[in-house]
């Protein structure tokens, strides 16, 4: 009997010295989240038996970005790993600065976040009206967009800018002729920048009227002959003529 409980004594020693039984087994693990931004992933960073206040050290595609990308032995003892693009990562965690390194298993930050595309269509208008609505579409970015236009001479002075609205279209009210830049910022705060303009086409044929016009021939009589149109006062431009 006395020897029975010998083995067991002994059996439960080389149980704790191997990490098993009365003792946690050490790991370290990531649990990752994001915002939907191009930099909005975040990954925390959790232990067993590395004690109460474990050091962490994060990589991306086996290259060290955090907490120091300039020197890989630094270590911190904050879990939170934030503004992090998408992409693969692990972490390096250890009870102090002495202690054995674990490594977790691959963590994938998935950000899902497409670049925006902003385009507004150039307008052409008549000599009257000489003003237009742009339209400006967008695609792509996070939804809460918020639209300004300008100037292309005058940049940074906005002449219409709308609230925060989830519509990947908008109008801006009326606009002369000009050359403009109109500009997006969605929930993320980036921002995508594009170039339109109004321009006018100019007076057709038959909006031009003359006040009073003579019409006749070269030789009266003759029908082979030319044909006399002479403005007897000013032209003048009439909208929608016919």
């Amino acid at each position: 009997m006395k020897q029975k409980y010998t083995y067991y004594l002994l059996l439960l020693i080389i149980m704790t010295f191997a990490g098993v039984g009365f003792t946690n087994a050490q790991s370290v693990s990531g649990t990752a989240s994001t915002t939907g931004c191009i930099t909005g992933g975040t990954i925390t960073a959790s232990s067993t038996g590395l004690g109460a206040t474990p050091q962490f050290q994060l990589l991306k595609d086996g290259v060290v970005v955090a907490p120091d990308a300039s020197n890989v032995a630094v270590y911190t003892n904050n879990t939170v790993f934030s503004s992090l693009v998408s992409g693969n990562y692990t972490l390096k965690g250890r009870a102090d600065a002495v202690g054995t390194v674990y490594i977790s298993a691959n963590i994938i930050v998935a950000n899902g976040y497409t670049p925006m595309t902003v385009i507004t269509p150039t307008k052409t208008v008549p000599c009257t009206p000489s003003s237009a609505i742009l339209t400006t579409n967008v695609t792509g970015g996070k939804s809460g967009y918020v639209y300004s236009i300008a100037m292309q001479s005058n940049p940074t002075v906005a002449l219409q800018t709308s609230s925060i609205i989830n519509a990947t279209s908008f109008s801006f009210n009326a606009l002369p002729v000009g050359s403009y830049l109109v500009s997006v910022t969605d929930q993320c705060g980036t921002t995508v920048t594009s170039a339109s303009s109004i321009s006018q086409s100019g007076a057709l044929l038959s909006e031009i009227k003359a006040n009073a016009v003579y019409i006749g021939k070269v030789t009266p009589g003759v029908c082979t002959d030319r044909i006399i149109i002479r403005a007897l006062s000013n032209f003048g431009y009439v909208s929608n003529s016919s």
